[in-house]
């Protein structure tokens, strides 16, 4: 039989006390008929409440330890995304600054970005604060330090844009945001930032081009309207307002269609229906302006939005003076048109190609053709024979390379009747904007008549030469008789009775 070692029953004892002052509050609460039990049966009661304890206990133990591996887990997969974060976004930068009591900044997280973005080492701004810190541009200080003074004051977070130079010594722009939290010692600011330079660069572009569009808006001499899809003016133009002599108020309460005359409205009515459909559209209708003055306009409408509603561009470009300069234009051509199919003379024009473009009458009659239209498209070899044609051509070609005018005069032809006979030939080059030749200009002048009556007076000359010719020998002949009848009259002792030239002479 073994011996129990003092030990044992010091520790058996112990472990009585132990369940006994567990149980005792137990017991304490028991009915009153569960209080009267034997010594033997408390302590095995005791025992079982005890065991009972333990494993609840032990239980309870591995759920928290449980917990404890889910939470240290997400942890780490917490510091993993952080970390991710932190390093793997190049536009975008998380960060830590912290400022302590004796004022010194200090950066103690900074992401890989910041090298992406600015150009300097991480390590450089980890290791001193003002590496960054000095290179924020001097107008923008004031509003990083407004930023300290209320996160440290009253909390505040930070939310503002940035202006920083990078290595190069180029201007970037960040949007800054970050959070203060106060420590025992010092202020955390915790956040991020990201580079907006480009977003910056294209809104300054959008900006200039919307300043533009709105000094064309301004200034522009065209009327400008915005209308809505019911033809209510939402805006206009000072070009509108001035021509309509409307103030701005004043013109924001009527419709456009109050603008165009009763025998035109189904035209604009038409128009404003088809933006409905499509999304632009042109026309020229007549506007009627300050002082009932009519405006030829012509409309341009172009479907859009403005302010968020869908709405109508109407453009209205006064073209009264291009009007009278066309039909000014157009009665000038019809007067020259005129002329030309009047004058004694056949004219025609033609382009580089020797392609006839235009003529008089007499010129397509001199052909055999009763309309100009006849002629147009057509070129030489389609009107007379290809010898002529040829020479024609050649012809022009001569006053288009030289840039200069031929005259041919006296060039023997067949005329309609079928005699023989004569013109002068012009060929003169046309001229471009720039200066160069564009075509040449083709002028035919009969001058039979004239040939014929030059040679009836170059005879007639001739003729009444002759007859000088005759009277003048005539006269030399009365001359020596009377010279001879003197000396006779002379021989015989009677006076001279003729005077003759030599006589007058002395």
């Amino acid at each position: 039989m073994v011996e129990a070692h003092p030990n044992d029953n010091h520790r058996e004892k112990a472990r009585r006390t132990a369940l006994h002052a567990v149980a005792s509050p137990v017991l304490l609460n028991l009915p009153a008929s569960l209080k009267f039990i034997s010594p033997e049966a408390s302590t095995t009661a005791c025992q079982a409440f005890t065991a009972l304890l333990l494993t609840g206990l032990l239980i309870h133990i591995i759920t928290l330890r449980r917990k404890l591996q889910r939470t240290e887990k997400f942890s780490e997969d917490c510091s993993l995304h952080l970390n991710t974060l932190e390093n793997r976004l190049p536009e975008a930068v998380m960060f830590q600054l912290v400022h302590h009591a004796d004022r010194m900044f200090e950066f103690t997280v900074m992401g890989e970005g910041y090298s992406h973005i600015l150009g300097f080492e991480r390590s450089a701004v980890l290791n001193d604060a003002r590496v960054a810190l000095e290179q924020v541009y001097e107008k923008d200080i004031p509003l990083l330090r407004d930023a300290f003074r209320l996160g440290k004051k009253e909390g505040k977070s930070a939310s503002f844009e940035l202006r920083v130079l990078d290595k190069e010594g180029n201007l970037k722009w960040l949007k800054v945001c970050a959070a203060p939290r106060m420590g025992q010692k010092a202020l955390y600011w915790d956040g991020f930032f990201y580079d907006i330079t480009a977003i910056k660069h294209q809104l300054a572009v959008l900006q200039d081009e919307t300043q533009n569009l709105q000094s064309l808006f301004e200034f522009i001499d065209d009327l400008l309207f915005i209308c809505d899809l019911e033809g209510r003016i939402l805006h206009a133009n000072p070009s509108a307002q001035c021509r309509l002599q409307c103030a701005p108020d004043t013109l924001l309460e009527k419709s456009i269609f109050e603008f165009f005359p009763e025998t035109r409205l189904t035209g604009i009515y038409g128009l404003i229906a088809q933006m409905r459909t499509q999304e632009h559209t042109t026309a020229e209708l007549p506007l009627i302006g300050g002082s009932d003055t009519v405006i030829q306009g012509e409309l341009r409408a172009h479907q859009g939005y403005w302010k968020q509603k869908e709405v109508i561009y109407l453009q209205i470009r006064d073209i009264t003076k291009w009007k009278n300069a066309e039909t000014t234009l157009k009665e000038s051509q019809e007067v020259l048109l005129h002329i030309i199919n009047t004058i004694p003379m056949s004219v025609y024009w033609k382009n580089m190609q020797s392609v006839y473009h235009g003529c008089n009458r007499t010129f397509a009659k001199s052909h055999g053709l009763n309309d100009i239209n006849d002629v147009i498209g057509k070129t030489s070899y389609d009107l007379v024979e290809d010898d002529l044609a040829r020479e024609k051509e050649e012809l022009e070609h001569q006053a288009i390379k030289g840039n200069r005018t031929l005259e041919l005069p006296r060039k023997p032809y067949i005329r309609e009747d079928g005699s023989m006979g004569r013109r002068d030939i012009s060929i003169l080059p046309l001229h471009g904007d720039n200066g160069l030749p564009v075509g040449v200009l083709g002028i035919w002048r009969d001058v039979t008549e004239n040939s014929l009556g030059e040679e009836r007076l170059k005879r007639t000359l001739e003729d009444m030469e002759r007859f000088n010719d005759l009277l003048r020998s005539r006269e030399r002949r009365t001359l020596e008789l009377k010279a001879e009848i003197n000396t006779l009259l002379v021989q015989n002792g009677q006076e001279p009775r003729y005077k003759t030239s030599q006589e007058g002479r002395k």
